[in-house]
């Protein structure tokens, strides 16, 4: 095989940066002698190749390079070498073609499902046209977004594309390798239907649910519905109906469980981990599609009554939209401590709303439990409503909101940085809790009036901004007037470059980290590669894998191990391929001229003055959110402190909402109420994740 196109037999764990990661764990997985369809990679080298000879310039706007990628025309050589391949395994083969991003081993970021499958792809044409579809998907609003809102650069993360025969499977589904409604490692949780496992791993189906032991006895059985089943249509995939007598029936023999849970254990023992598998048998043989480490539940925790969890709310098409958006944000359900220290960011948008007459329920719930229950959605008004002209009048005096904003953050910003920085062992536990809830204020605070005076303006500017671009071109949007900015993600970007092109200068230092050397171990052996990383992250280290979570996140200065996975990218392509900031500067000048061509110098001086404030407001709702994961840092500081103090662990305070933690912190101990919701609570938090 070429550079351009790899085979699974070919390929291992240590192949991310070219097979990206759903590639390099299919081929890992043949390596270890697991059956898995066959298949191959298109590798990176390939989607450089393929940028290279079409011209496409990762400097312009998402959309521009989306449609770059769709009407490009496929290299010669990749062409060929993926015809090959392709006629090789049998022309006319049913396919699937699934994206594979290199950013997909980082543990931190769920950029699974950011990129596009096709499943049953047949001939030449659908199989190129999946191709040139997969690379485009890299470009997405979503998943452009995505990897801004974590930190990584857009230009360093490539894509590689999985070409895999397609199994007609009879049965499939998903196995977990533990119970994750339990925790018990000694169980397995089968899932299963008849058809394609699409059906089960997107939900359309209720499913058999089998729980086993480790040698494939079943345990508990529960038959599911199964009223339909994924199977291949002329193109894509269909949804047919399951006939009457095979619904009332198990989909899987005795001896195909059997099968399973051994395959499974022998998955979780290569991976030394507990795993979630996919599934399928065809004739009796048994094939593995993909395998996932379980993220949580992995400990033995207490059996809980399932009759406890909340009725399972339908999802509706409006609420489909609110449902990613969370699922984006909450990959994992907030701890009772976490929710109130979070949630009252979301809540400011209710409040604002609620100023002008309009109540809308677009919060999660939480209730005593610790179960996170999904939003309403409803929508109602009330006499206030009347005030809602005024409210947008309001929203409009872009300089007062600037002036707002700027007295605010910048009275903020100090205080953090202080409480983030701060060595605060001899402090009393009074202290140390009234700086808590200091901390609880200003992340409310700081929430009102990003959204007031920055969010919610800058979202009015949309239609009209938009209107002017769709003039120059329909694939603009008003992200296009945000280049050559300097915020803070781009300033940490770009000074993340500076420091990967440093690294390489020093002797022996990117080759070591490549290599999987330990922050501790690089720092203590040199002193220039030491001065350069904590110069670094001094400035920039409260950087979160999650940001959205309070005390359960992890900053770059907690987790210096993640810090370098991020760094790694960089260090094999420092140069990158994003505009500087000079360029940016450029692309929006011209574009304002462009945009703003035929109109009056009134009317320019107007649409400048709007195109600025719009950028600023963009600046102000960066300089929040990284203000916020400081102030999260300095929140776990406290906590931990408060912990100590009560000789308590602090995974258990966690459990507590913020009144109850009052109550503890009033009565210098955990009383016995608090002491019974902790141990509810995290009994029943294995259930609270499978729930979510």
């Amino acid at each position: 095989m070429t550079a351009l196109l790899q085979r699974f037999e070919d390929i291992t764990k240590k192949d991310i940066l070219t097979a990206g990661g759903k590639g390099a764990n299919l081929g890992e997985m043949v390596h270890a002698g697991i059956p898995v369809p066959e298949g191959a990679v298109l590798t990176t080298e390939a989607y450089r190749l393929y940028v290279k000879e079409n011209k496409i310039d990762l400097k312009a706007p998402a959309e521009e390079i989306r449609k770059a990628f769709l009407t490009g025309s496929m290299p010669k050589e990749l062409h060929v070498t993926l015809l090959e391949y392709y006629i090789g395994i049998g022309e006319g083969e049913r396919i699937a073609v699934r994206s594979s991003a290199t950013a997909e081993d980082l543990e931190d970021a769920s950029f699974a499902g950011q990129q596009e499958t096709y499943l049953n792809v047949r001939g030449e044409e659908e199989l190129t046209e999946a191709v040139k579809r997969c690379y485009a998907s890299l470009w997405g609003d979503r998943a452009v977004s995505y990897r801004r809102e974590k930190g990584y650069e857009d230009e360093n993360v490539a894509l590689a594309v999985v070409i895999q025969k397609m199994v007609e499977s009879e049965t499939a589904g998903v196995v977990f390798t533990i119970n994750p409604a339990s925790g018990k490692k000694e169980e397995m949780l089968i899932n299963a239907s008849y058809g394609l496992g699409e059906s089960v791993v997107s939900g359309v189906v209720s499913p058999d649910e089998l729980v086993c032991d480790r040698l494939g006895n079943v345990i508990k059985c529960q038959i599911g519905a199964k009223e339909t089943q994924v199977v291949y249509g002329e193109k894509q995939t269909v949804t047919v109906p399951v006939a009457e007598g095979k619904r009332s029936r198990l989909s899987l023999s005795d001896e195909q469980i059997r099968k399973l849970t051994e395959t499974a254990a022998e998955i979780e023992r290569h991976y030394h981990k507990p795993m979630d598998i996919e599934w399928a048998f065809v004739d009796q043989k048994l094939y593995i599609l993909q395998a996932r480490a379980i993220m949580a539940g992995a400990e033995e925790r207490k059996e809980v009554d399932e009759s406890k969890m909340p009725p399972l709310q339908p999802v509706n098409q409006k609420m489909k939209a609110t449902l990613m958006f969370l699922m984006e944000k909450m990959p994992v359900p907030y701890l009772p401590l976490d929710y109130d220290f979070c949630m009252p960011i979301s809540r400011q948008k209710a409040e604002i709303f609620a100023e002008g007459g309009m109540l809308v329920d677009n919060d999660c719930r939480l209730d005593d439990n610790g179960f996170l229950c999904l939003p309403t959605v409803k929508f109602k008004v009330n006499k206030n409503l009347i005030h809602f002209p005024g409210l947008m009048k309001e929203m409009k005096d872009h300089q007062a909101n600037v002036e707002r904003l700027e007295k605010c953050l910048s009275g903020a910003e100090p205080v953090i940085r202080k409480a983030a920085g701060s060595e605060e062992a001899a402090k009393e536990l009074q202290q140390t809790a009234a700086e808590l809830d200091q901390m609880r204020n200003l992340i409310t605070e700081t929430a009102y009036v990003r959204f007031k005076y920055a969010v919610f303006p800058g979202f009015m500017m949309n239609k009209s901004l938009g209107k002017l671009l769709k003039k120059v071109d329909p694939a603009l949007s008003p992200y296009n007037l945000l280049t050559g900015l300097s915020y803070k993600t781009a300033e940490m970007n770009r000074q993340m470059k500076e420091l990967a092109e440093k690294l390489l200068t020093i002797d022996g230092a990117a080759e070591k980290i490549l290599a999987g050397c330990s922050y501790e171990e690089l720092t203590a052996e040199n002193n220039e590669v030491r001065e350069e990383l904590e110069n670094f992250l001094q400035e920039n280290g409260y950087k979160s894998d999650f940001p959205d979570y309070c005390f359960t996140a992890k900053t770059w200065l907690e987790d210096k191990e993640r810090f370098f996975q991020v760094l790694r990218p960089l260090l094999k392509n420092p140069a990158g391929e994003g505009m500087s900031q000079e360029e940016g500067l450029t692309y929006y000048q011209e574009l304002f001229t462009k945009m703003t061509a035929g109109l009056s110098d009134r009317k320019k001086a107007e649409v400048r003055q709007l195109c600025e404030y719009y950028r600023t407001y963009h600046v102000q709702r960066e300089r929040t959110q990284y203000l916020w994961e400081g102030c999260f840092y300095a929140c776990r500081k406290r906590l931990k402190r408060i912990a100590g103090i009560l000789s308590v662990p602090e995974e258990d305070l966690l459990y507590l909402r913020y009144e109850e933690l009052q109550n503890v912190i009033r009565n210098g101990a955990v009383p016995d109420r608090e002491r019974e919701i902790i141990s509810r609570r995290k009994e029943y938090r294995p259930l609270v994740e499978a729930y979510w």
